[in-house]
């Protein structure tokens, strides 16, 4: 079962609060897993790469590498939304997390320990996948190529579903305005 929903809060609290009442509901444990998009995870590689550089000395950075370091060493999920003495706007932020230009696969020397690719091991196995509007509707693009980003699932419950007209047009729309269209008048010459 995918659950999609329109942030990452309401993720967070469908993982922390909705789905813990319906375990105990149940009476019984769920198989559940989060995924986020990839700029949510700390990249282990480009988080080395960026404490060996020379920027690691630089202003801000040299302030913020030991938060980083600590949130590492004690993090299990890698999203940097736990790390909430850090703003999203961080500049630290954009050198460290992950993203598909910077996935290189079993070929990093971080593969096994890789937050990314331990969330989506989690994923394959859970019962119960949290994702948001934007994650299913990217997952559904590149069906079209024949990958996935997504396991295969049997029932999709959309939370906020309000949303979801909105940000399929994102991925599935077409815009068209003044530039695209040719005036009346550029006809005639055609």
């Amino acid at each position: 079962v995918v659950v999609s929903t329109g942030t990452r809060a309401l993720q967070d609290q469908i993982m922390t609060h909705d789905l813990p009442l319906l375990e105990h509901v149940l009476g019984r444990r769920l198989d559940v897993a989060c995924l986020k998009g990839l700029a949510n995870y700390l990249c282990l590689r480009r988080y080395d790469e960026l404490k060996r550089s020379a920027r690691a000395t630089d202003g801000s950075l040299v302030r913020q590498l030991p938060m980083l370091e600590t949130f590492r060493d004690e993090t299990l999920s890698g999203d940097l939304g736990e790390l909430e003495a850090l703003a999203e706007d961080a500049i630290i932020r954009a050198e460290v997390q992950s993203g598909s230009d910077t996935r290189i696969g079993p070929r990093c020397r971080f593969y096994d320990e890789c937050f990314v690719t331990r969330a989506r091991t989690n994923a394959e196995r859970a019962q119960v996948v949290v994702v948001n509007h934007h994650l299913f509707f990217a997952d559904l693009a590149m069906r079209d190529t024949g990958a996935a980003i997504l396991p295969p699932y049997d029932i999709v419950i959309f939370d906020e579903a309000h949303q979801v007209e909105d940000v399929a047009t994102l991925f599935f729309g077409v815009q068209v305005g003044n530039g695209r269209v040719p005036h009346r008048e550029d006809l005639a010459l055609v």
